[in-house]
């Protein structure tokens, strides 16, 4: 993991300096402080997510001025090296077969940056603008006609991006699902406990509506700061009830908790084994597990149904690329055997509030009786 993310970074620090080195040969013309503050600038962004990391400041004002901004430039970059880099591509061989540059550097910049403005604004738009997406579940184990609806809901990450009106904006498009049961499927928050606690965010959540409850679990993110510090600021949430490798049973539903594999990482020791949970039989056993790697652990109980989110649904394109390598469901849903499952693309972002190729999410799940062999169907709202 280490090697990746070092990867990741030499891989942005190039993409970088190419789009710093593509302004200012624009500039070329201009007075050199022109292009030296090009340099100074982007320098200061590349490194200014390093900065907020390392300063440790108690004001929320502050670390999220950083964060924002820090967090953004890099979809910046991203898009500006693919956009540049494709229309330069585009000029070398045009120019190789026929001698002649049908665009200038002046030009590639200018497009460059109007594009790159489009897309971060479609994503703002789409991170902000949260869909819901409705499954229908059939099964045998509830008497016909007798429905439960699941409304699912991850990858909160309360935290310096994701505000309390964020929330209260979440809370009250829950609550227009009617549900029978909210389950939150892990990252509620982002990672740094201290903005989530001088704002109250979390409180924001004793606002949803469900007829037997709120049930949550642990993600990765929620390991990142202090998982205990973390577990008790949820546990003070009215009315949700957290549950790390725990269960809980509900009017004709038996839910499995299950910590996330952050878990080993902090305490050196597995998290609870599936198997340990008892196989599930009678109730519709509903298995919550924030990553979705371990769908065939649910399969392995005969779990009725698999809920996880984690991926964002590769937030920002290309990463749905990744996480589609990744996972063999990263967003969706799938079947197997018996057990169904779903990955939910999840409510806020972690790192740049954008979204490219992917919608912020709530999903209703109505669970419906038949009495008859289970089977699964899919209807999106």
């Amino acid at each position: 993991m280490a090697l990746i993310f070092i990867g990741v970074i030499v891989v942005f620090l190039l993409a970088s300096f190419y789009v710093a080195s593509r302004i200012c040969r624009m500039l070329k013309k201009r007075p050199r402080r022109a292009r030296v503050a090009v340099w100074v600038t982007v320098l200061a962004l590349d490194v200014s997510f390093l900065v907020a990391r390392l300063i440790d400041s108690d004001s929320v004002g502050l670390n999220r001025v950083l964060y924002v901004v820090s967090t953004t430039w890099m979809p910046v970059v991203m898009f500006m090296f693919l956009i540049l880099g494709a229309m330069n591509t585009v000029r070398w061989i045009i120019g190789a077969n026929t001698g002649h540059d049908p665009y200038r550097t002046p030009l590639t910049v200018k497009v460059g940056v109007a594009v790159t403005i489009v897309l971060c604004l479609i994503g703002y738009y789409e991170a902000t603008h949260t869909k819901s997406t409705r499954y229908d579940i059939y099964t045998s184990k509830l008497a016909k006609g007798e429905r439960r609806r699941i409304v699912l809901v991850s990858d909160i990450h309360m935290g310096y991006a994701v505000t309390t009106k964020d929330v209260e904006r979440l809370v009250s498009e829950i609550n227009r699902l009617s549900a029978d049961v909210v389950i939150i499927a892990g990252d509620l928050i982002d990672g740094d406990l201290l903005p989530v606690r001088e704002e109250r965010t979390h409180t924001a959540l004793g606002k949803i509506q469900a007829r037997e409850g709120v049930i949550a679990v642990m993600g990765n993110h929620d390991y990142m700061d202090d998982d205990k510090a973390a577990e008790n600021l949820l546990r003070q949430t009215e009315g949700l009830l957290l549950l790390r490798d725990e269960t809980a049973d509900l009017t004709g539903m038996h839910i499995i908790g299950r910590d996330d594999l952050s878990h080993k990482k902090a305490y050196g020791t597995e998290r609870k084994r599936i198997e340990d949970f008892g196989r599930a039989d009678s109730l519709f056993t509903v298995v919550v597990d924030h990553q979705p790697g371990a769908i065939c652990d649910a399969q392995e109980i005969n779990a009725d149904l698999s809920l996880s989110g984690h991926t964002h649904g590769g937030q920002i394109w290309p990463m749905s690329i990744v996480t589609g390598l990744m996972y063999t469901i990263d967003y969706g849903y799938g079947c197997f055997g018996n057990t169904c499952a779903i990955v939910t693309s999840g409510f806020g972002t972690w790192g740049p509030r954008m979204r490219l190729g992917t919608r912020s999410e709530v999903v209703a799940i109505d669970v419906i009786g038949t009495g008859e062999t289970a089977k699964q169907k899919e209807s999106q709202a």
